[in-house]
């Protein structure tokens, strides 16, 4: 076997190794999912995958099921509005969603909630445990916010009732298109401290080696490769504060949301712009100038649609 491939394979199962493992064997049905056998402390964290109760069109409140109790619809979780309906702008309204876990109770618990589509309240059994943005019925009452966390439940009880309402007018897509994980809380934060940590050291070590690399070509020979390189790093560095966790609403919680989206597609764009002009500098005989110049036109075209 080449050497080669044999550290590619090493690589892979290392890396297999080192992924969180989420169990997902148990799928909700008809808005129950039974993790009574589940002892978290030993157990991966599960994914509250499955059949929800779902309510388009209605914000409805902790206790309000069971006064009047509308007929639900179930639908697959998670899954976004523009997957269920055909309207102009299916990405666009209000709802409620709700599960109900039956658990073992007293145990130490936490939810792991990614950013929803554009704004959510989350109750836990009447109490009002986590949130983003403003959730309303119309787009001058809702602002969207992405901030994903990490919340510690009280689980003194045999019964979790989620009631999740979500609102979006601010972006194409709405609805809930990353899972909610259930676990024991030391190991859910546990993952998010090494996730956060691994992203803040790798933006410094990105911003590092685009200042390093734009003073070689400084004292070099200049050639645009390293003008090229510096700028993907600086890019790159940038998007890992402004993706995936978006932590750059932890730092500075007075972010826009709407800049903080543009720099997400932004630093998408452009560093797809620098290292196709870095690859095409240092393979001049290998990349086709008219695919190169075609790509970083159609990025360019991206960009601008962005910022306007």
């Amino acid at each position: 076997m080449p050497f080669r491939l044999k550290i590619l394979q090493s690589s892979l199962l290392w890396t297999l190794l080192f992924l969180p493992q989420l169990s997902s064997a148990q799928i909700a049905r008809k808005g129950w999912i039974d993790l009574q056998k589940i002892d978290f402390n030993d157990r991966a964290p599960v994914r509250l995958v499955g059949e929800w109760e779902f309510y388009m069109a209605d914000l409805v409140v902790p206790g309000e099921l069971d006064k009047k109790k509308p007929q639900p619809e179930y639908i697959d979780f998670p899954s976004t509005w523009n997957d269920l309906n055909k309207r102009p702008d299916p990405g666009s309204g209000y709802a409620t969603y709700r599960l109900r876990i039956l658990i073992r109770p007293n145990q130490a618990l936490a939810l792991e909630l990614p950013h929803f589509y554009s704004s959510y309240l989350l109750w836990i059994n009447g109490n009002l445990i986590a949130s983003n943005g403003k959730v309303g019925t119309s787009s001058a009452q809702a602002e969207p916010q992405w901030l994903p966390q990490i919340i510690d439940i009280e689980a003194d009880r045999d019964t979790l009732d989620l009631l999740l309402q979500v609102s979006n007018y601010h972006h194409a897509m709405g609805g809930v298109r990353e899972d909610l994980i259930l676990g024991n809380s030391e190991r859910l934060h546990f993952k998010r401290w090494v996730a956060t940590t691994s992203y803040v050291t790798m933006c410094g070590f990105l911003i590092l080696i685009s200042i390093v690399v734009f003073f070689i070509y400084l004292l070099s020979n200049q050639d645009a490769s390293l003008i090229y390189l510096a700028a993907l790093s600086l890019t790159w560095g940038l998007r890992s504060m402004f993706s995936n966790l978006y932590l750059a609403n932890y730092f500075i919680p007075e972010i826009p949301w709407e800049l903080c989206v543009k720099i997400e597609y932004l630093t998408l764009y452009l560093s797809m712009i620098w290292a196709m002009l870095f690859i095409g500098r240092l393979f001049r005989n290998e990349v086709n100038v008219m695919f190169q110049y075609m790509f970083c036109i159609c990025n360019g075209m991206f960009v601008i649609i962005t910022l306007f």
